[in-house]
């Protein structure tokens, strides 16, 4: 596959509050994110959304 170069726009200038209010996560992205995922994530991994991590061995690791 042949390289491209694409130049450099003007750099974004965001306030601190701008990035701030840009970062929050609401249920509707939530929301949103679940559906693109059954739609593109091959069937194999599909369940992995709803996963719970497993902490249970990690103080057995640390505490010995």
């Amino acid at each position: 596959m042949a390289k491209r170069k694409v130049a450099l726009g003007k750099a974004i200038r965001w306030s601190e509050r701008e990035i701030d209010e840009f970062a929050i996560i609401t249920a509707d992205d939530i929301d949103k994110m679940r559906l693109a995922w059954q739609r593109f994530v091959s069937r194999r991994f599909r369940g992995l959304i709803d996963a719970q991590e497993d902490n249970s061995t990690a103080d057995d690791i640390t505490t010995g």
